[in-house]
């Protein structure tokens, strides 16, 4: 399983997105990773989840290129 420190070594520019953490739904097999995106031009910040893992669409990320 990917790790945070692998997610947040691979974004380019790390001063754009921050991981705020990770919450799974084991029923559902379903993994999120919750993140913030700052946009400076805009001034603007959006916070949301973004899935690992969520088998109802085939994403199964499994590595940080993924």
């Amino acid at each position: 399983m990917i790790t945070l420190e692998e997610i947040e070594e691979f974004l380019v520019p790390k001063n754009e997105v921050n991981i705020l953490g990770t919450r799974s739904h084991s029923k559902a097999s379903e993994i999120y990773v919750d993140v913030s995106f700052t946009y400076p031009r805009e001034k603007y910040n959006w916070e949301g989840s973004v899935p690992i893992h969520y088998r109802r669409t085939g994403i199964f990320a499994n590595t940080a290129q993924e």
